[in-house]
């Protein structure tokens, strides 16, 4: 199967690629990573619209900005090991394209530079890591424990946390903001 709709995609699938940027989750069948990509893409724009909460769309923007230079870094890591073992027309331009400066008639002497200058890839993931909020010390709360919150305050059995969709759990979580606006509402001295 494979998840290619928020309505049918397990929030805790959802929030595990958001961490970890592994689109392979989207399907339980063999299909081209390209495909799975495309289709990541597509519905993580999805949440991001459909999210009321935007302070989750910054969690998402930075993990998202933090995978994309670590995954550039191992890139071009790989380029310049791969450089290393015979010449490649292709990664070099590739190379190129990125902005390091290396030539083809004295590439393996540049290597080591562009190695060097990839590591700002790696400063800049931390930059961005670290915008990510912490949660409080002591209180590492979980996709279930947010789920049983859930049930509490509206009263209901939400039955198989890992099974509640990410279109579901956006709409839960404007009923609870609704919940809380009406309890503060009757909670103001008159």
């Amino acid at each position: 199967m494979i998840y290619n709709r928020l309505d049918i995609l397990p929030y805790k699938i959802l929030m595990e690629i958001l961490a970890t940027g592994n689109v392979s989750l989207l399907s339980t069948e063999a299909a081209p990573e390209a495909d799975l990509q495309l289709l990541w893409e597509r519905l993580e724009t999805e949440y991001i619209q459909l999210n009321p909460h935007p302070d989750e769309d910054k969690v998402v923007k930075y993990a998202k900005e933090v995978y994309y230079f670590e995954l550039k870094y191992k890139q071009v890591i790989a380029f310049c090991k791969a450089l290393q073992f015979d010449y490649d027309e292709e990664i070099l331009d590739i190379l190129i394209e990125y902005g390091y400066s290396i030539t083809k008639d004295n590439y393996i002497n540049q290597l080591e530079t562009v190695e060097r200058e990839a590591k700002s890839l790696l400063d800049k993931a931390l930059k961005y890591k670290s915008l990510i909020p912490k949660p409080e010390e002591g209180k590492k709360s979980t996709i279930d424990d947010m789920f049983a919150s859930y049930s509490v305050i509206l009263g209901q059995d939400l039955g198989d946390y890992n099974t509640i969709t990410t279109t579901k759990t956006i709409a839960l979580g404007k009923q609870i903001d609704l919940k809380i606006k009406a309890l503060e509402q009757n909670n103001k001295p008159q």
